[in-house]
């Protein structure tokens, strides 16, 4: 069996390949990183070091090759010969993908080959129709009945925690990954054409959108309070917020406001979510991770648009009747993150020093003056 991933990040590399490589594919990555290609095919291996709790191991993800992204006919054939097709590129690189992807729909459409699923683990909402909508400008006429009938675009939820690894690691040993022991992928069940492959760590399910609406509010939204919490409390890392009781406190707060519209949305039990945010609360204490505040945080700019992780969380809490203000203090914290080194710090800095708080909270987060939602935002006060 073959798997095709296009990208040997973070998430390609240290959860991806890892579900695949125990199921017993062999992977072939498709990479733009022309260092990394290199030394995926030199080695043909590499070491991924498990972090948690409860389990510390490394052991060789091996049975890989690596092709460069433009080496268009060879990835062509790939695409035509797998069993099942991966990405986690980023939601920029899914047009440059969707080309990649297209010749090789094509020639197995021509060759009468089974289904292929492309699983989609982006961080990104509607994903597959983003994709789909791609891939219809991309392939043929003659493909369009197979993208439509025997190509599942199936949407994932990646929540493992694959920190970025600091230079000097990386000099020692390019390929070398470090994760959390975690390892559920829950994706879309329904999306799937043909026979669903059976990989363990890969969780089918008929209630996706549950899953997917507990990350973003649940694990983003926790996440990134750690990260403007601790920032203001001058943390490096994320454990070091989560082991300060009174961020952690604000916190469970704040989750709980969350869980309990989850809870009216959505078929979670109860006692379910709570050990889901428990356990989630103790992953993120994980020292051993050294995830830091910098990189969970940033991107201010992103992480306070009306959708995403602080005000989307809010709206959904609003929604069905809770109280969003323990959620606003996220945003609060959020609008105060000055990290000299994060671009997208620095301009929200520069919009608020410009244009006002006002503006900000208009323009980026889709929140009017004098709403019930502006009130309860503690403006510079956390």
């Amino acid at each position: 069996m073959k798997a095709l991933q296009f990208g040997a990040g973070n998430i390609g590399r240290g959860f991806l390949a890892e579900l695949f490589h125990h199921a017993g594919y062999k992977i072939v990555f498709v990479e733009k990183d022309e260092k990394i290609v290199s030394e995926i095919n030199k080695k043909g291996s590499y070491t991924l070091e498990i972090v948690g709790p409860r389990r510390f191991e490394q052991y060789k993800i091996d049975g890989i090759s690596a092709l460069k992204t433009t080496e268009n006919t060879r990835i062509k054939e790939e695409i035509s010969q797998a069993d099942i097709i991966a990405l986690s590129v980023g939601k920029a690189a899914l047009p440059s993908v969707a080309k990649l992807l297209a010749p090789g729909l094509d020639l197995r459409s021509k060759s009468n080959a089974p289904p292929i699923n492309i699983i989609i683990a982006e961080n990104v909402l509607k994903g597959e129709e983003l994709l789909y909508n791609l891939l219809d400008r991309e392939i043929g006429r003659d493909t369009k009945e197979y993208l439509d009938n025997s190509v599942g675009l199936v949407l994932a939820v990646v929540s493992r925690m694959v920190p970025v690894l600091p230079p000097e690691v990386k000099k020692r040993d390019l390929l070398y990954i470090k994760a959390e022991e975690y390892r559920e992928l829950p994706v879309d069940k329904n999306a799937f054409k043909g026979n669903i492959p059976v990989i363990e760590g890969i969780k089918p399910s008929d209630h996706f959108e549950a899953y997917e609406e507990r990350k973003i509010f649940i694990h983003n939204t926790a996440h990134a309070m750690a990260a403007y919490l601790g920032f203001l409390k001058g943390y490096k890392y994320i454990y070091e917020a989560m082991r300060d009781n009174e961020i952690k406190g604000k916190i469970m707060r704040a989750l709980k406001e969350i869980g309990k519209a989850l809870i009216k949305k959505h078929p979670f039990l109860s006692r379910d979510l709570q050990d889901h945010i428990e356990d989630l609360c103790q992953r993120f204490s994980n020292e051993a991770l050294a995830d830091t505040v910098a990189r969970v945080g940033r991107d201010p700019l992103r992480k306070l648009r009306p959708e995403d992780r602080l005000v989307g969380a809010c709206r959904f809490i609003e929604k069905y009747g809770g109280d969003p203000a323990p959620v606003s203090l996220g945003i609060s914290a959020c609008l105060r993150y000055n990290e000299k080194s994060d671009e997208s710090s620095r301009a929200l800095q520069d919009m608020i020093s410009q244009k006002g708080l006002d503006y900000v909270l208009f323009h980026i987060c889709g929140i009017k003056k004098g709403e019930n939602l502006y009130n309860t935002i503690p403006h510079f006060f956390v």
